[in-house]
């Protein structure tokens, strides 16, 4: 149930209890590339019926959302969303992703920014993005990053007590850092870690190589870890 006070498209108000089934959230927000339907019980009080002029506080339970691809399970959202700026807390609790995260995202088109401090105590990221290969982590991590298409990214990823596990094999990085920058279409990309120090500068695509890196990573960490 919720209290809907109407005054225009940008001052309508609203508060109280509010669920949703398959809510069509890219839909709405305009990013269907990123997100696609919710499932939510929750409270809300707010002001504004789209995303750039809203106004809103929530906390919520989350049973189901579609996000990149992934339906994630179990969730739960205490945020505030003021004009695309998203600031708050989130826990999942999904069978392939464990994750605590605080912190900011920024939806603005051409200003989208990604500020979150995490710990992922579990991620099956062959589920996710749904690979043959087996492959999950945990680690904590901060990132402060610019765009949401990966090819446009630029910013910093910091890591720390990572473990990531390739089939039966451990990978143990206690501190590495990813760092992406970008201009006139060339790239700047680094990593900084105890186990790697890679630099790749030139005109070049973030999805491709990602692809690419996937049978090069498998290699290496094999080789590394029957070093031990």
């Amino acid at each position: 149930e919720v209290n809907l006070i109407l005054d225009g498209y940008e001052k309508t108000s609203y508060s109280g209890s509010i669920t949703t089934n398959s809510f069509d959230i890219g839909e709405w927000t305009d990013r269907k590339q990123y997100v696609g339907r919710v499932s939510l019980s929750g409270k809300i009080d707010g002001e504004g019926l789209n995303l750039k002029s809203a106004i809103i506080d929530t906390e919520a339970s989350i049973s189901s959302i579609e996000i990149m691809g992934y339906t994630y399970d179990d969730m739960k959202v205490d945020a505030s969303l003021a004009r695309n700026l998203f600031d708050g807390q989130l826990f999942v609790n999904d069978t392939n992703l464990n994750l605590y995260v605080t912190g900011t995202v920024n939806l603005e088109k051409d200003k989208e920014t990604i500020d979150l401090d995490g710990t992922v105590q579990k991620a099956n990221l062959h589920k996710i993005f749904k690979s043959d290969s087996v492959l999950s982590l945990s680690m904590q991590f901060v990132t402060h990053t610019k765009g949401l298409n990966i090819d446009s990214v630029t910013g910093q990823l910091g890591i720390s007590e990572l473990r990531l596990n390739y089939g039966s094999r451990q990978l143990y990085s206690e501190l590495a850092t990813l760092s992406s920058s970008l201009q006139k279409n060339q790239r700047d990309l680094k990593l900084r870690s105890d186990f790697a120090s890679i630099t790749m500068e030139g005109n070049f695509s973030l999805l491709p190589l990602y692809n690419d890196l996937k049978s090069t990573f498998k290699e290496f960490s094999l080789g590394l870890l029957n070093d031990e």
